[in-house]
């Protein structure tokens, strides 16, 4: 039964890298992947009816081990489709935080599956893997037919534990993608003075404010993010340093700029 099992997972895998190669972004490829997905577990179906379970220990490997794995894609992709397809036309980081407090949610209600799985306990096995016990499932959530002889109490909650893995991950890039999208919409440059970025870019390497980045890294950085260029930037310092007196008048003045705004923004307040 495993060696089947097996072989049926590594070709769905094979099939979907495929799909992935094909496009980047996996929601272009979702309604594939659910038809394949939906063609394997028929596959696995139809196996089950002609096999007998040697052991009730082989039966709680099926339902615990093997099975989710491939209904968890099929859940996964089945998301994925519902979430674009209901996607707004103005896209917005709500949007995917909705899912993933649906996934918090989730996990909220069902936080005893989650520590059985991590314990990987295994005192309750017979009651949640075996398909002879009461059956308690939400049928909205699947994708595939309801068969009693294909489905147990726990199967499907572990099934969604693992797809909920994969949209966290799908969801979290989504909104890394969005964050990106909205900072170049921002279209910042910078107003004031090479000199006066030269000492910040400094001032903010010799602080260590990015870890042990480089001022080449900071700078270059700098330059894309602000439109401007830097090719002289090692000069504009060396000059600097080697000035008697206002070394740091820019770093002078944005102190000087946010203390009169937090003592007009106090005077306010007190009024």
């Amino acid at each position: 039964m495993e060696a089947f099992i097996m072989n049926l997972l590594e070709k769905v895998e094979h099939e979907l890298l495929v799909l992935e190669n094909q496009s980047e972004k996996i929601e272009d490829h979702s309604e594939t992947a659910i038809s394949i997905l939906h063609m394997a577990l028929e596959k696995l179906k139809i196996f089950l009816k002609d096999y007998q379970f040697r052991t009730v220990e082989e039966e709680i490997q099926f339902f615990k081990k093997l099975k989710p794995v491939l209904c968890s894609r099929l859940i996964f992709y089945n998301q994925i489709w519902k979430i674009e397809s209901k996607k707004p036309p103005t896209v917005t980081q709500e949007y995917d935080l909705s899912y993933l407090n649906k996934i918090n949610d989730f996990y909220t209600d069902n936080v005893y599956i989650y520590q059985y799985l991590r314990l990987d306990a295994n005192y309750f096995d017979e009651i949640f893997f075996t398909h002879k016990k009461v059956i308690l499932i939400n049928q909205e959530d699947l994708a595939f037919e309801i068969d009693t002889s294909f489905t147990t109490l726990w199967d499907h909650k572990v099934a969604q534990v693992l797809a909920n893995v994969l949209l966290t991950s799908f969801l979290n890039k989504k909104l890394e993608e969005l964050e990106k999208k909205e900072f170049v919409n921002y279209n910042l440059t910078w107003q004031d003075s090479k000199r006066s970025l030269v000492q910040l870019i400094y001032a903010l390497v010799a602080n260590k404010c990015f870890g042990n980045a480089t001022i080449k890294q900071v700078a270059n950085w700098m330059e894309t993010s602000l439109h401007v260029k830097l090719d002289d930037i090692y000069n504009i310092y060396k000059e600097i340093k080697w000035e008697k007196i206002n070394r740091t008048e820019f770093l002078d003045e944005l102190k000087k700029a946010l203390l009169k705004k937090m003592d007009e923004e106090n005077a306010s307040t007190t009024l």
